[in-house]
């Protein structure tokens, strides 16, 4: 490969060198051309190598660079010859090209190439979903993170502040937080990788909730001198609305009368009296609500008894009844005549007054609605006649392998599963279940078995089928020559088995075999006729008959078929 282009001709003389004589020379021509050698050089071929494409994925460990295939260019990396395709990269890669074997490159022509691949978590901006309001939750949108395990822990902040414990992907607004803007920082972390952190931009500032428009308060009582008037300010939600009130005497403000009921006085005879209601609860607006005048005080009264409300237990519901110049609260919250479901709780009711009314007799109730707790009882068992009864429990219903059964006895001849619930939705009944096993046990009679007749015999007994090699096989007496297992199952789902279910038999018949006869001076072995054996020597079946053989000869034996075992020796050697 170092000669130049062009054609060449090699020429190989023999030289002598005489021993003592020291007038010789060591490279003088001693005789006449031994051989010529005559060969061409021909010119180099240009190769230009491709670049090598490398692909870097930020957050991603999947990086590669490809390696292009050309004629006459070999690629390689740290003293590594590369194949021509993609190549897994990481860190910093360096590939460089050299010439083949015959090939050289032009002169400007690139040859090294090399690239870091990054290592640093793939992120995005997160964003925040939901409304700003008390009370409301905040989600957090982290975007697309990589590579695949990329761990992601979250930090919720409040005008820049972070919030203690709020690392969760949602966060609720409390009413600590109004007029404060929120914004979450989203972090990644994953081994080998730089962590990286990215945080959202902030909502609008967290607004105070509003009250669902609340209702007029209206008065209760008489509207006498002496009488006492009670504000009812109506079903405002939640029911922990914090009120405060503050009474009226035609439009003029009362200083000290700031109680839910207000007194009235002779100073109040002629006028009308309001109350203005404020009700205010944390994370909420306040908001104030002016009930309507009443008739001028000394109107005339009329005296009512008011009807009992009512409920249905099982169903949990309630009725308020309609009655003259009455109205109900349930809980604290007025109610029009009607039936209402009460969501297996306890309401407290009370009966008020119109303006011109006044109460006789009952106002107020408790309904305990509450579901009540019953203890499902076990259901009794009889083995021998193969029975459940089930108890009588009040709030408690029983199935039987999910039917449900009336209380009293149940015949079952197999498995049986009971289950306890509650009968209607006003009862509570921790779930009970109990399995019982009321098969009838049966312990499989032992097979007789005789190796000299060949037969396995088969005894008939109730609830167990037999198996003779995985065969079913009725009670009697049946041929079997060879061994095997017999195995047993229930013959129906109302037994099942006890003690020992599976035996093994073996009816072969036995067979010693006869001694082979050795000539070590005819290099003879004779193998002699035998029912059920056959004869091998040195691994090689035979006939009967005498075989010739020098040297070491092993004679071993197997049976014919599975109807033989056999017994006595076996095997015999000699040397010939």
């Amino acid at each position: 490969d170092q000669w130049p282009a062009g054609s060449w001709e090699i020429q190989f003389v023999a030289y002598s060198d005489s021993i003592g004589n020291a007038t010789d020379t060591r490279y003088v021509s001693a005789g006449p051309d031994l051989s010529k050698l005559k060969f061409t050089v021909k010119e180099k071929t240009l190769a230009t190598p491709k670049p090598v494409e490398f692909s870097d994925f930020e957050g991603y460990t999947n990086d590669t660079f490809l390696v292009p295939e050309v004629a006459g260019v070999t690629y390689s990396s740290g003293g590594n010859k590369l194949s021509a395709g993609l190549h897994n990269g990481s860190g910093t890669v360096t590939v460089s090209a050299a010439p083949s074997r015959g090939f050289s490159f032009p002169s400007n022509s690139v040859h090294n190439w090399s690239h870091s691949f990054g290592s640093s978590v793939n992120s995005s901006i997160p964003t925040i979903t939901g409304t700003p309001t008390v009370g409301s939750t905040l989600t957090a949108a982290p975007g697309t993170w990589g590579p695949i395990g990329v761990a992601l822990a979250y930090q919720w902040s409040a005008d820049g502040t972070a919030i203690k414990d709020a690392t969760r992907s949602t966060f609720d607004l409390d009413p600590n937080l109004a007029g404060k803007a929120i914004t979450v920082a989203v972090t990644g972390t994953k081994a080998g990788y730089t962590t990286a952190t990215k945080a959202s931009k902030a909502t609008a500032q967290v607004a105070l909730r509003q009250f669902t428009t609340p209702p007029v308060p209206t008065i209760s009582g008489t509207v006498t001198v002496g009488s006492t008037l009670t504000a009812i300010p109506g079903n405002w939600g939640p029911v922990d609305v914090l009120f405060q009130y503050q009474w009226y005497r035609d439009g003029t403000y009362l200083p000290s009368a700031t109680d839910p009921t207000y007194q009235l006085t002779a100073a109040d005879l002629g006028k009308r009296i309001s109350v203005l209601v404020e009700g205010s609860k944390a994370g909420y607006d306040h908001y104030p609500m002016t009930s309507a005048d009443t008739a001028k005080v000394g109107s005339t009264i009329k005296r009512v008894t008011p009807a009992a409300p009512t409920s249905v237990a099982a169903t949990g519901r309630y009725t308020v009844p309609s009655s003259e110049g009455v109205f109900y609260q349930v809980n604290g919250i007025s109610k029009a005549a009607g039936t209402y479901a009460s969501g297996y709780t306890k309401m407290n009711i009370i009966a008020l007054t119109k303006p011109g009314y006044t109460l006789s007799g009952t106002t107020s109730w408790v309904l305990d609605l509450s579901k009540k707790p019953v203890a499902a009882t076990a259901p009794s068992i009889n083995y021998t006649d193969k029975s459940i009864t089930l108890p009588r429990t009040t709030g408690v219903d029983y199935s039987i392998d999910g039917v449900l059964k009336a209380a009293g006895t149940h015949k079952v001849t197999t498995y049986a599963t009971v289950t306890a619930k509650a009968s209607a939705p006003n009862y509570t009944v921790a779930a009970k279940t109990w399995k019982y096993d009321l098969r009838t046990a049966v312990t499989p009679t032992k097979p007789v078995f005789s190796a000299s007749a060949n037969t396995v015999k088969i005894p008939a007994k109730t609830g167990v089928t037999y198996y003779v090699n995985n065969v079913l096989k009725k009670a009697g007496t049946h041929k079997y020559t060879g061994s095997g297992t017999i195995t047993t199952k229930a013959s129906s789902g109302s037994y099942k088995l006890t003690g020992t279910t599976s035996w093994k038999f073996d009816n072969r018949n036995a067979v010693t075999p006869t001694k082979p006869v050795f000539s070590a001076s005819a290099n003879t072995v004779k193998i002699p006729a035998k029912t059920g054996v056959t004869y091998y020597v040195n691994n090689v079946l035979k006939k009967t008959g005498t075989h010739k053989y020098t040297g070491a000869v092993t004679v071993t034996t197997k049976v014919s078929n599975g109807s033989y075992k056999l017994a006595g020796i076996q095997k015999w050697t000699a040397r010939l």
